[in-house]
This record gives C-alpha cells, sequence and structure tokens, in this order.
C-alpha cells in the first residue's frame, strides 16, 4: 500500500509547483521582451539602454497625436497648423503625405514601446536595465 502523503508534503509539493510555474511564465515574458526590444529596434527605437521608456513612450504618443490632428481631423484646424508653418500648397501636400508615413510608423513605435514598459513592469526589470543585462545578472 502506497504511502500517505503528509499535509506539510503536499503543501510543499504545490509550493514547489508553482515556483516552477511562475519560473516558466518569467522565461516566457523575457523571451517575449526579447523579441519586443528586437522589434522596436527594427522601428528605429533604441530600448535597451533608456532610462525612461515611459518618457519615450509620451513623446511618440504626443507625435501621433500632433500628427492625428492634421491627418484626421477637421480641415480648418490643418489649415492652421499649416499656415502657422509658413508651407505653400506644394509644401504642404508634401508634409501631410510625409505625415501619412510617419503616422503609421508611430503607431507602430507606440504599440511596441507600451509593450516593452508593461513586460518590463511584470518582469521587475528597471527601466535604465536591459534584458541582456538582466541575463547576466542571474
Amino acid at each position: 500500500m502506497p504511502a500517505l502523503e503528509s499535509n506539510m508534503d503536499r503543501k510543499r509539493r504545490e509550493i514547489q509547483a508553482g515556483l516552477a510555474a511562475h519560473e516558466a511564465k518569467k522565461v516566457r515574458l523575457r523571451e517575449l521582451l526579447v523579441s519586443k526590444e528586437a522589434e522596436a529596434a527594427s522601428l528605429g527605437l533604441e530600448t535597451i539602454n533608456r532610462k525612461d521608456l515611459s518618457v519615450v513612450l509620451m513623446v511618440l504618443t504626443r507625435e501621433r497625436e500632433n500628427c492625428e490632428v492634421i491627418l484626421h481631423g477637421s480641415a480648418d484646424i490643418a489649415i492652421d497648423r499649416i499656415l502657422v508653418m509658413g508651407l505653400s500648397a506644394a509644401e504642404a501636400d508634401a508634409q501631410i503625405l510625409a505625415l501619412a508615413d510617419k503616422y503609421e510608423l508611430l503607431k507602430k513605435q507606440e504599440e511596441v514601446l507600451r509593450e516593452i514598459v508593461h513586460l518590463r513592469a511584470a518582469l521587475g526589470i528597471g527601466q535604465g536595465v536591459s534584458t541582456q543585462k538582466e541575463e547576466d545578472l542571474g
């Protein structure tokens, strides 16, 4: 007849299983973070050595919102902004086309950076510490 598991043995087994699951989740999150940091780099963002990504995120959000005002807001507001910039009609047209491309890039950059900020927070990684440095620390 098999020996009955004591309450203490069961508790220890449950704790060990929980800790192993937590560690596996951290490994998955760390792999996802490395992937997102590589994606950010491919989009022209340098995230690894940044001290405060929330500031970069705020700047990207503001830039995207400014693009939205001109691209998707009322024509009157867009005209006012173009006049303030002192652009001719041809320059304004070129500016709008350039903003359309920039807007799509900003949306992607903002999304990836937001994910990186959340992943770092979930992993308890400081804003100025890269994933590579964290791995070296153990």
